[in-house]
């Protein structure tokens, strides 16, 4: 079976850290293939890399979550965003709906669910 790429994006490096060393990504079969800071950050990585999946922060210096799914989105139609943010705006759901994200949680978030 074929090992998944994935890439985890925030500026809070508690919350990278956090995403990689709570979550069993072997068990999911991943490999976290990179790691980003800020936005222009991901989408050169991203863009490089061309990941499976994405766990990106929305608001990060340089360039939000969104922009750089803006950004990537049609060069890497095979990825997955999933979107962690500490904003339960509407206004930042529904334009992640509209770029299509999987997901959208909210920070903390609960590694154990």
């Amino acid at each position: 079976m074929k090992r998944l790429r994935a890439m985890i994006v925030d500026d809070e490096r508690v919350i990278v850290d956090g995403f990689l060393k709570l979550v069993n990504w072997d068990d999911l079969g991943c490999d976290v293939a990179a790691v980003a800071y800020d936005g222009i950050m991901a989408a050169n990585e991203i863009l490089r890399l061309r990941p499976d999946l994405v766990v990106m922060d929305i608001n990060m210096p340089l360039r939000s979550g969104l922009e750089v799914i803006r950004q990537v989105g049609a060069e890497c139609q095979n990825t997955v965003f999933i979107i962690i943010s500490g904003y339960d705006e509407f206004g930042y759901m529904r334009e992640a709906l509209k770029l299509r994200v999987y997901d959208y949680l909210l920070k903390p978030v609960d590694f154990a669910a």
